[in-house]
């Protein structure tokens, strides 16, 4: 799958994951995955996944989902997010696909016309869950290497500092005023870049 094709997915059925408790790294590797196996392209399965998300909370799939065993709430009725039901889907896809059970439980939870690219995912959901791993292990290391760029301006920062106190030290006015601009930049810059979440 593109970047493009997951940017697209994530564009249809972001407000609807986020609403089902599936955060970016998830939704993404579910788009990921999608599109790879099923060929479609990414706004194709970004509507799919938006209906998927939708209907997976409706009483008549509920009911659906707990004749097999898969609850939707917690035992202090607390609603699981989407991502946990469908993997436990998943692990009875081999005896749900094709029989008269699995299609009415399957196509409760996508519709008729979501009803390939839903199966298409709980049958490779173990491929889900390693682009979901490669995600996070991504994202942590965008953060990891923000951290170090805003330690590496604080350093920079306070060497400039003992350098303008020397210059200071030998009168040069002109030179100290100079200095003293370039140092407030230097110290908005950490101030900037220390709020800024890390571009993944």
């Amino acid at each position: 799958a593109t970047t493009k094709d997951v940017a697209n997915a994530l564009a249809r059925m972001g407000t609807a994951a986020r609403a089902t408790g599936v955060d970016l790294e998830q939704a993404a590797a579910l788009a990921a995955v999608a599109v790879r196996i099923t060929k479609r392209t990414g706004s194709e399965i970004g509507t799919a996944f938006r209906t998927i998300f939708t209907y997976l909370y409706r009483p008549e799939t509920v009911a659906k989902l707990n004749s097999i065993g898969v609850a939707v709430a917690d035992m202090t009725g607390k609603v699981r997010p989407a991502l946990d039901i469908l993997f436990d889907i998943s692990k009875q896809i081999e005896t749900l696909k094709g029989t008269t059970k699995g299609i009415e439980v399957i196509s409760s939870v996508s519709g008729v016309r979501r009803y390939n690219e839903l199966l298409a995912v709980l049958e490779n959901m173990d491929q889900v869950i390693l682009a979901q791993v490669k995600a996070y292990t991504a994202a942590n290391s965008a953060v990891k290497e923000h951290e170090i760029f805003v330690e590496s301006l604080q350093v920079h920062y306070k060497r400039f500092q003992a350098t303008l106190q020397s210059v200071a030290l030998t009168n040069d006015t002109g030179l100290s005023r100079s200095l003293k601009g370039l140092l407030g930049i230097l110290r908005s810059s950490i101030s900037l870049f220390s709020g800024l979440s890390p571009i993944v």
